[in-house]
């Protein structure tokens, strides 16, 4: 399973390009854990992400629009450490290019290590005379993100491009929150993040990340398969990058996106998929706009 699970990240990172944005500090995305399956302590998959934008460039001079994405995947394990704790480790690899008029400078390897402890706070279930189903829970999280993928490349321009790099140069910290409701077939979801960037030895700063989300998600068992559709919103507040202290003037902002996806469970084995689009958005001074971001997982629980 191991192996398989390997070639699946191999083959889909090798097969999508994705174009960075040279400008608006898109590059490194904020953490995000989402519903997670609760049945099984561990868990081994494969997670990919697309986002794709619409950009203003200034290139020797010359102002130009472009398309851009982003795309990468995600190597994920999680382990069972007590009765309350859990270890999640997340191993990126991504693909980048740069397209300036006839030129396309690409990159791709892995990224960043993450490693993570997960506290469950708080869960309880009840079930009353009528077979009413009630779940609370409170999730806690708090991580370091290493500094394993390759910084200091060169761009088109011949400098250092914060957003074509495989890894930020920097150890990095972040915390997650999350409360999960659930009445019957109904899941309530909250979630809440802060990422906290330190300075690279460039002495880049990608700016600090703050980020909140609800989901509605409904649970329908069909035969053999748990199938969970949710809807939702998120909000995401980003500080502008510094460079030397010198803050990015074209770096930074807020968005608001729509949620959309679904989850199916068969035996061990959990599929989710989710598409994300925005609904107001001013970033790095509206010289970005994200279109889309679409996410997909395979997990295999154990």
């Amino acid at each position: 399973m191991k192996k398989l699970l390997l070639f699946l990240l191999f083959a889909i990172v090798s097969y999508h390009r994705s174009m960075a944005c040279n400008e608006c500090g898109c590059g490194l995305s904020s953490m995000q854990l989402g519903l997670m399956p609760q049945y099984y302590s561990n868990y081994i998959g494969v997670r990919y992400h697309l986002r794709s934008f619409d950009t203003k460039h200034t290139s020797f001079g010359v102002a130009q629009n472009q398309q851009e994405r982003f795309s990468g995947a995600e190597l994920i394990f999680r382990t069972k450490l007590g009765n309350r704790l859990r270890l999640q480790v997340l191993l990126p690899y991504s693909a980048l290019s740069q397209q300036v008029a006839n030129k396309v400078l690409k990159q791709q390897g892995l990224g960043d290590l993450t490693i993570m402890l997960n506290s469950n706070l708080f869960n309880r279930n009840h079930i009353n005379a009528a077979i009413k189903m009630r779940q609370h829970e409170v999730q806690f999280n708090l991580g370091v993100k290493l500094p394993t993928g390759k910084y200091r490349s060169l761009d088109l321009d011949g400098v250092v491009n914060p957003n074509m790099q495989l890894g930020s140069g920097s150890i990095d910290f972040f915390a997650l929150a999350s409360y999960r409701y659930r009445y019957e077939d109904w899941i309530s979801f909250v979630e809440g993040s802060y990422r906290f960037n330190t300075v690279n030895d460039q002495r880049y700063r990608f700016g600090n990340r703050l980020m909140f989300n609800y989901r509605l998600h409904y649970w329908k068992s069909v035969g053999a398969f748990n199938i969970i559709p949710a809807i939702g919103i998120q909000q995401e507040f980003i500080d502008q990058d510094q460079e030397a202290s010198i803050a990015q003037s074209v770096t930074g902002g807020i968005m608001t996106k729509a949620l959309f996806g679904v989850d199916v469970n068969y035996k061990q084995f959990t599929f989710g998929t989710s598409f994300q689009a925005p609904i107001y958005q001013n970033v790095g001074k509206g010289n970005s706009h994200e279109k889309t971001q679409i996410n997909v997982q395979l997990l295999f629980n154990f």
